[in-house]
């Protein structure tokens, strides 16, 4: 149950009353103490609490059987997850035209929604169910990029963004984990996908949350002459995280199923 005695005196109202016997206007080491005790019960109350388990929080479950040790930071609110729709896709390739450089003809999209629309995901707004993020995905095969004997099956990564009004909440994060889940479904060993070399941030996410590591670089591989990296990652070495997650958005409510 939460304890909402913490709630009683706040570290404030400990300095208010202490610096009335205190003519120095300092807190004592003892206040010190019961300020630093009450943060933490509070803390550890609001997090135990089922009423404070929102997806506006934090998803931080442990699983003592795996290596876990990613911690994800999602606000999700007004948002829900499904799988590509025929429906989706002129969305889809607006929101590509609008957030990225690398864009693509009508059949290149259709091609792709024929072939893998069952491992490519979107996020929607609630209110206009309309498409806010997407995550298009590709299956292939060819020579692990860890061991050159081992010819394994491939998920692909290859195009995903979110419209900018929507960035800073962790929707590519809930989308890619659902694509990676979908991949590993159907038996990928391995997922990978290309970044342009100057892109920070798509490249801290992948490795700090995904695990993913720069296996190659290939030159002047964009339009503009860039290069890229191809970063790609094990499956073994992420699938624990990824189904925690994907399980939690499930447990949320937020992932539409296919009879939705």
């Amino acid at each position: 149950m939460f304890d909402e005695s913490v709630l009683i005196e706040s570290p404030v109202s400990l300095a208010r009353r202490e610096r009335v016997k205190n003519s120095s206007g300092l807190l004592s080491s003892t206040s010190r103490i019961r300020a630093t005790v009450w943060l933490l019960k509070i803390s550890d109350s609001i997090t135990r609490h089922p009423q404070y388990k929102s997806n506006e929080l934090l998803y931080t479950e442990s699983n003592p059987g795996a290596n876990v040790s990613v911690k994800w930071r999602l606000n999700l609110t007004g948002v829900k997850f499904r799988r590509l729709t025929y429906w989706d896709l002129a969305r889809v390739k607006w929101i590509n035209e609008q957030c990225l450089p690398e864009n693509y003809l009508w059949r290149t999209w259709f091609s792709l929604y024929r072939a893998y629309k069952d491992i490519s995901w979107v996020a929607v707004d609630e209110k206009s169910d309309l498409a806010i993020a997407y995550c298009m995905n590709k299956l292939d095969e060819g020579w692990s990029f860890w061991d050159r004997s081992r010819w394994v099956k491939k998920g692909h990564v290859f195009s995903v963004a979110t419209l900018p009004q929507w960035r800073r909440r962790g929707i590519a994060t809930a989308l890619l984990a659902l694509s990676f889940e979908s991949m590993f479904d159907k038996g990928c060993q391995e997922i990978f996908l290309e970044v342009r070399v100057s892109n920070t941030p798509a490249i801290r996410l992948y490795s700090s949350r995904f695990k993913m590591q720069v296996v190659m670089r290939v030159p002047r591989y964009y339009h503009d002459g860039e290069d890229a990296y191809v970063m790609a990652v094990r499956r073994e070495d992420v699938e624990d995280d990824i189904r925690l997650l994907t399980r939690w958005l499930r447990d949320q409510g937020l992932v539409e199923s296919a009879e939705d």
